[in-house]
C-alpha cells in the first residue's frame, strides 16, 4: 500500500513524493514529478492564451527576432501532446539539423529538436 505523509506545505501526498521535495526562500515548494502524477489534470488551472508579436524566426541560418504577431491558444489536443511531451522531454536534444517543412508550415516559429543520435525527432515550443 502506497503511504502517504504531510509536505512543507501541508499537502498530502506519497512519501516518496515528499523525499524529492526542496524548499526555496521565496515560499514554493517544489519536487520532482514522477511520470504518472503528469496528466492533463496537472493543468487544469492553466490556460495558455498569449498574444504574441515578436518571435523568434531562422533567416539565412540564424535566429532573428521579427515582428510578426499571432494569438496563441490551446486547445485539448496542445495539453494532450504537452503531457505525452513531458513524459518523454530529458533526452539530450539538440537542434534539429533538418526540418520538418510539414510542422514548419503549421508552425513557423517553433525551434525543431531531434536526439542528438539522430535517433528520434520531437518538437519544442
Amino acid at each position: 500500500m502506497e503511504q502517504r505523509k504531510e509536505n512543507q506545505a501541508g499537502e498530502v501526498v506519497r512519501a516518496d513524493a515528499v523525499a524529492n521535495c526542496q524548499k526555496k526562500t521565496d515560499g514554493v515548494l517544489y519536487r520532482q514529478l514522477n511520470a504518472d502524477e503528469i496528466d492533463r489534470a496537472l493543468f487544469a488551472h492553466f490556460i495558455r492564451h498569449q498574444n504574441v508579436t515578436l518571435c523568434h524566426r531562422r533567416v539565412n541560418g540564424a535566429w532573428v527576432i521579427r515582428e510578426d504577431p499571432f494569438i496563441d491558444d490551446w486547445t485539448e489536443e496542445d495539453y494532450r501532446i504537452l503531457v505525452d511531451c513531458l513524459k518523454n522531454r530529458a533526452m539530450g536534444c539538440v537542434e534539429a539539423q533538418e526540418y520538418n517543412k510539414e510542422h514548419v508550415e503549421k508552425e513557423p516559429y517553433d525551434c525543431q529538436l531531434e536526439y542528438s543520435k539522430g535517433i528520434s525527432k520531437t518538437v519544442m515550443k
